[in-house]
């Protein structure tokens, strides 16, 4: 039989957590933090209330769980400046807490904050360029 190319090999998976699960988990763990402070209660009860692991995954939004509109303004704020992630009230609320900390993550990596202004036409008239 013939030795497998690199295209047949599959990876095998270590116990270590990959650096985009870690980064998740910085993530859930923050959210978890900001989220208590919120709504007043404890994290660990956040936590089990909202699915985070080791609780079973869960489909509750921060909605569902009893985040007000008023404080879910005050969190997207934090969740801007600590987080470095630009989200909407809306998507903040009504995600499930799973999604949302994956969402958190992507918009981290996204290098535009803010509205995108395009660029200026060639040739304004009046000296408006």
């Amino acid at each position: 039989m013939d030795a497998p190319t690199s295209g047949d090999v599959k990876r095998v998976r270590t116990g270590r957590p990959t650096a985009a699960e870690r980064e998740l988990a910085s993530i859930h763990q923050s959210m978890l933090e900001l989220v208590a402070l919120a709504v007043w209660k404890d994290e660990a009860d956040v936590g089990v209330a909202l699915g985070v692991p080791p609780s079973p995954p869960a489909t509750i939004t921060l909605l569902d769980y009893g985040v007000t509109s008023a404080a879910g303004a005050g969190l997207r704020s934090r969740v801007f400046k600590q987080l470095e992630a630009e989200l909407t009230t809306f998507e903040l609320l009504t995600t499930p807490f799973l999604d949302l900390c994956k969402l958190i993550a992507a918009a981290q990596k996204r290098e535009t904050v803010g509205a995108i202004i395009p660029p200026m036409p060639a040739g304004l008239p009046n000296g408006l360029a």
